[in-house]
């Protein structure tokens, strides 16, 4: 026959309840606060590495279907070749100034020639463009001229030749040449050499024959070799 509880079993059972429920609560307290500090942590996680990378693929993959356009180069003699007149000219080469063009160009007998450079490279390639010849002339103007005239040349040979010829040279760089601009038998004043950049070709900037001096103005010449401005009075 089961024994009735007595008051004082009763009240330990209460308390042992009450303590247990206490620790329950607790430990599920302490359970919970654990899972949500673990959530915590993997939100960082995918924030601070999963997200970035994501970025990274998705940029990387936009980056590949973006269109390559590669630079474009031509010689200067197929442009001469392809153009056509305008105004007084018979040669009207309208160069772009996203280009690089390369090699020289000998103007004929009977052009009037005009280069408008748009900022354009000419890289001559140890070539040069000249024109020669009486009543012939060439307008020159923002382009940028380098790598032009052969060492063993000297100074027989520029970047830009003038012999017995006319023209304008105008807001264009030279630099890297053996010999920036070359002026002989034009006659006094034949040409007009104004607002360029001469710079590092290796022996002259300008070389002119006396008697033969242009026409210069608002350029900047400097480091060139042994001579920024020489006339040959030979």
């Amino acid at each position: 026959m089961m024994r009735a509880p007595s008051v004082g079993e009763i009240t330990r059972n209460r308390r042992h309840g009450t303590a247990f429920r206490r620790n329950a609560h607790r430990t599920g307290g302490l359970r919970g606060t654990a899972r949500r500090r673990t959530m915590c942590s993997a939100s960082r996680i995918v924030s601070h590495i999963v997200f970035p990378v994501l970025f990274a693929v998705f940029f990387s993959s936009a980056l590949l279907l973006l269109p390559v356009t590669a630079a474009r180069t031509a010689t200067l003699q197929s442009v001469y070749d392809a153009a056509g007149p305008q105004g007084e000219y018979t040669k009207y080469l309208q160069l772009d100034g996203g280009a690089t063009y390369t090699g020289g160009l000998t103007i004929p007998e009977g052009d009037i020639v005009c280069i408008k450079g748009n900022g354009t490279t000419i890289d001559l390639q140890t070539s040069t463009i000249q024109i020669l010849g009486k009543g012939l002339k060439l307008d020159v103007d923002h382009c940028i001229i380098k790598n032009g005239g052969l060492a063993s040349a000297g100074y027989t040979q520029g970047a830009l030749s003038f012999v017995g010829s006319s023209g304008n040279v105008i807001n264009n760089t030279f630099y890297g040449n053996t010999l920036g601009i070359r002026i002989y038998s034009t006659g006094p004043g034949a040409v007009t050499v104004m607002n360029n950049i001469i710079v590092w070709n290796s022996l002259s900037g300008l070389l002119c024959q006396i008697g033969n001096e242009p026409q210069v103005s608002y350029n900047d010449s400097w480091a060139n070799g042994s001579y920024n401005y020489l006339v040959d009075c030979g």
